[in-house]
């Protein structure tokens, strides 16, 4: 493949600018939810073992479950790399007057990358359900609570 210089209009520059921006608040936004789902799943996982001793399988599947937010949260701050990347290189191929094809090809490469992690974001997050599913099958009494919430905290019945 020739690396060669793509002639964009002006126009065509201003959109691929706005691109930019968009691809930089995409990254924002997935280094953000990275951060709360990796805090969260952090903090899930430790009452959650203790789940285990009162009632095996369904505390099993409520650990499982608590297990999917940290690997959602690296999967976000994949996905917020990527993006940057993307962004990056579509950045280059505005700013040089050589190798846009190259840098063209390298960001379409990082977007699939990402996508690609989106997939994968939603397939874990599907396996949670799961086992949310399973919590609320073989725990009733876990669905929908952390371990050693106390609702008279709030009003609600002890």
């Amino acid at each position: 493949m020739s690396v060669a210089r793509i002639p964009f209009t002006t126009e065509e520059e201003s959109m691929i600018s706005t691109l930019n921006g968009w691809m930089l608040f995409l990254a924002i936004v997935h280094f953000i939810g990275a951060a709360f789902f990796l805090l969260c799943g952090c903090f899930a996982m430790l009452p959650a073992f203790a789940v285990i001793g009162n009632n095996p399988l369904g505390g099993v599947a409520y650990t499982l479950q608590m297990f999917t937010l940290p690997i959602l949260g690296a999967l976000m701050l994949a996905e917020g790399v990527f993006a940057l990347q993307a962004r990056g290189a579509l950045d280059a191929m505005i700013s040089s007057d050589s190798a846009d094809q190259q840098h063209l090809s390298t960001a379409f490469a990082k977007l699939k990358l990402f996508f690609m992690l989106e997939l994968g974001w939603f397939a874990v997050s599907a396996i949670g359900g799961v086992f949310g599913l399973l919590v609320s099958v073989f725990a009733p009494e876990m669905a929908g609570q952390t371990p050693g919430f106390d609702p008279s905290q709030f009003g609600g019945a002890p």
